[in-house]
């Protein structure tokens, strides 16, 4: 690829990024792009840490609907350094990530292309995306790059200003409907 032009170019396949190409396609936009920076394996084995739990209100808001659950969640129990538990009902679901995320970009119309985003730049008529294998321009641009985002660092000047690292850890099993943490 030395130079690509699309109407839109979204940044990152994850959630935020396959969300954005389904609902391109919904909303009509044939001439988009997906620009995903992780291959098949390493994108699988990213997005099967983290992100499990949706509510359910999140789900219909977003279209996307029970599809992709694994099972319901009715509760979120959380203790902190050994106190009591408290128990917070709620309505969600524990979600196949992995289902989701190709379910929403298959569904889309919208081109993938492989390739990290190295550096963006606003242009008369729209933004340049840099990346090692060339040049992708569009009028329209939707960052959803995650944490350490190239469109937040160039479009906006900003980065996050801390972040905070945890573990997530599935246990295979049978269990009642509430997390807890």
């Amino acid at each position: 690829m030395d130079s690509v032009d699309c109407e839109v170019l979204v940044v990152g396949s994850g959630p935020a990024g396959a969300s954005a190409a389904c609902w391109l396609s919904r909303l009509g936009v044939e001439d988009a792009v997906v620009l995903e920076r992780l291959s098949e394996g390493q994108h699988r084995r990213y997005h099967s840490v983290c992100g499990e739990a949706v509510s359910a209100r999140m789900l219909r808001t977003a279209g996307i609907g029970t599809d992709y659950s694994v099972r319901e969640v009715g509760a979120i129990e959380i203790s902190v350094n050994g106190s009591e538990p408290s128990e917070v009902r709620v309505k969600g679901h524990v979600i196949d990530r992995n289902a989701m995320i190709e379910g929403l970009l298959s569904s889309s119309s919208a081109v993938r292309m492989h390739g990290r985003a190295v550096s963006v730049s606003e242009t008369e008529d729209g933004f340049s995306v840099e990346t090692a294998a060339g040049r992708i321009r569009c009028k329209a641009l939707i960052g959803a790059d995650g944490a350490h985002s190239v469109v937040r660092r160039d479009v906006f000047g900003s980065r996050p200003e801390f972040m905070v690292k945890a573990v997530n850890t599935l246990v295979p099993g049978e269990c009642d409907d509430i997390l807890r943490f």
